[in-house]
């Protein structure tokens, strides 16, 4: 989406009052802990208390139980009817623990009590449409303050609406609206295409498709319009259509079932079958778009009601998995990711979101095993191999990282000619295998594909300054990803350890305090700090800041180098010069604009 979407008034509003799902990230205190477990009786999902159910749901919500929190909220309500805030706090736990049985029904006691709350509105709009109420819930949409999300949520909802009702030129209006508004032009058109196909305008959805798909490729945008190409007679150039995106994507196998029925003369299904399954899809980009901004708790609340609407929805269970994995709630996760069809192309999306899941989750074996079974299974593909990778790269086991990726790129030669990401990726295991020479030809090709990347041109950068090697190239590079990403305290970090590398001492203590200030926790950075102030000549600073560092570091070789630098101060600072274009030579260090020795101060 467009716009900054946690920062506006619709949202606010629907967060404030107690309302919000702050339970969901309240803190985990061991007095809450206390305090919940006393008031609980034998059971350990039933409160005893009232303070003891509000305590429970507060601690289960900080350990990322939403489920819990949801039912100990419940006994809170119970306990205390009135209570304004409870009810808006059960509501959207029950709502964001996928209780929709509860959910609803507490919807309209909030909308009774409060009478603009549009979160419970939206549901129960949600609601109308499941059960094919589409007059009631178009209503609701009305009824609607188009302030902050809302200004895009309700025209986009309200199309999908009106084409339940058969009224074209009310939703083509309300797509009109979203578009209006910046930065939406083209999810107006995608959306266009996809309400003119539900209400069988086929000629003019094949003309905002076709105007979307110029914009930019889009899987949903070429589903469709390559069943419409087949429906109405034009079945190569829906060859043609889905041939492009597979030369683009050739590990992909979304559009594999469709290919196998055109190529046996048989009919192709709409992606989208009607206005239901349109609303549940466009409740999930409005989920995904959150999520991307940082609103996983309200991202949640909306994957539910697309689910409430299709629970079949492939997209929306991965999303669900995606969301619950990454607050810890590993096994619902993987319940969402196993209730999609396993003859479904999703489903192998969603098993290799569930190996990264129960990865990050410390089950490293178990997903291992997983990937393994996986790459045997698509013996062609190498897109479990690259995960597999991934996984051994995150357990720093670097040689079995390259392995994986190697017997990938063996699958699928293509991944080193176009896939930036894969030979990033690979970049680093290799590097940290201390294979430098494919490591550098492997990040060099990533940059010469994605030129614009901060954290990539950042990695080999750096990789450079530390080997002391294209200093120049690597200053200029690192500049430019800190120019992308200025607020990136390790990508300043590498930018300040440019100038320590290359004797500007001055800047380097600059820039490296700068790092500091927005990472103040890393090690690393402080590292680099006391050794900038001890070529500055300010010891006492220098000392302050390894101690600092040695609080925190963790790698032993960082551990042993800082202990030998408090002992003995910096011996050998490694300055050199960008003389040569991959050559360097030794320098003097430049310690005269911003430093002051211990003496002077």
């Amino acid at each position: 989406m467009a716009e900054k979407i946690m920062t506006d008034g619709w949202t606010k509003v629907a967060l404030t009052a107690g309302a919000a799902l702050w339970l969901v990230a309240a803190p985990a205190t061991s007095q809450a802990q206390d305090a919940a477990e006393a008031g609980r009786g034998d059971d350990p999902l039933r409160a005893s208390t009232l303070a003891g159910a509000y305590l429970s749901s507060t601690y289960a919500s900080g350990n990322g139980d939403i489920a819990a929190a949801a039912e100990f909220m419940a006994q809170t309500l119970a306990r205390d009817p009135e209570n304004l805030g409870v009810l808006q706090q059960t509501f959207l736990l029950s709502l964001a623990s996928g209780d929709l049985d509860m959910a609803v029904p507490l919807a309209e006691r909030v909308q009774e009590a409060v009478p603009i709350d549009p979160m419970s509105d939206l549901l129960l709009l949600v609601d109308d449409a499941e059960s094919g109420n589409y007059a009631a819930a178009l209503e609701r949409a009305k009824a609607m303050p188009k302030e902050g999300v809302a200004r895009f949520v309700v025209p986009l909802v309200s199309a999908w609406l009106h084409a339940g009702l058969k009224d074209r030129a009310a939703a083509e209006a309300a797509l009109d609206e979203l578009g209006s508004i910046q930065g939406f032009s083209g999810l107006a058109t995608v959306e266009r295409g996809l309400v003119l196909e539900v209400l069988g305008a086929d000629q003019d959805a094949i003309a905002a498709l076709e105007t979307a798909l110029e914009q930019g490729q889009s899987l949903r945008v070429i589903e469709t319009l390559g069943a419409l190409y087949a429906r109405t007679g034009r079945t190569e150039d829906a060859q043609a259509l889905f041939g492009r995106f597979m030369t683009g994507n050739p590990g992909s196998i979304m559009l594999a079932p469709a290919m196998e029925a055109l190529a046996a003369g048989e009919a192709l299904e709409a992606p989208i079958a009607g206005p239901k399954e349109g609303l549940a899809d466009a409740l999930f980009q409005i989920a995904s778009a959150l999520d991307q901004e940082g609103a996983s708790d309200l991202a949640l609340t909306y994957a539910r009601m697309s689910l409430h609407l299709q629970p079949d929805m492939a997209l929306s269970r991965i999303l669900l998995g995606d969301l619950l994995a990454a607050r810890g709630e590993i096994d619902l996760a993987l319940d969402s990711y196993g209730a999609i069809d396993a003859d479904r192309p999703a489903a192998w999306a969603a098993r290799l979101s569930a190996a990264r899941a129960l990865a990050a989750d410390g089950r490293t074996d178990e997903a291992i095993e997983r990937l393994r079974r996986m790459a045997e299974d698509r013996p062609q593909s190498g897109d479990a191999l690259v995960t597999l990778g991934d996984v051994y790269r995150s357990e720093e086991r670097f040689e079995d990282a390259v392995a994986a990726y190697d017997e990938a790129q063996e699958r699928q030669p293509t991944l080193a000619e176009s896939d930036w990401t894969f030979l990033y990726r690979r970049g680093i295991a290799l590097e940290r295998a201390q294979e430098w020479a494919r490591a550098e030809q492997d990040l060099q090709a990533a940059v010469a594909l994605n030129p614009d990347h901060a954290p990539l041109l950042n990695y080999l950068g750096y990789s450079w300054i530390d080997r002391g090697e294209n200093i120049a190239e690597a200053q200029a590079m690192i500049e430019q990803a800190v120019a992308l990403m200025p607020d990136d305290g390790y990508i300043v970090d590498s930018l300040g350890w440019a100038y320590y590398r290359t004797g500007q001492i001055g800047k380097a203590v600059e820039t490296l305090e700068r790092a500091a200030g927005l990472q103040p926790g890393d090690p690393v950075i402080n590292d680099h700090l006391g050794d900038a102030y001890w070529m500055a000549g300010r010891r006492n600073e220098a000392v302050y800041q390894w101690r600092r560092a040695l609080r925190t570091a963790e790698d032993q070789d960082l551990i042993l180098s800082i202990e030998e630098k408090i002992a003995n101060g910096v011996t050998d600072p490694g300055i050199v010069t960008p003389e040569v274009s991959g050559q360097t030579a030794p320098a003097t260090p430049d310690t005269s604009p911003g430093t002051s020795p211990d003496a002077a101060q």
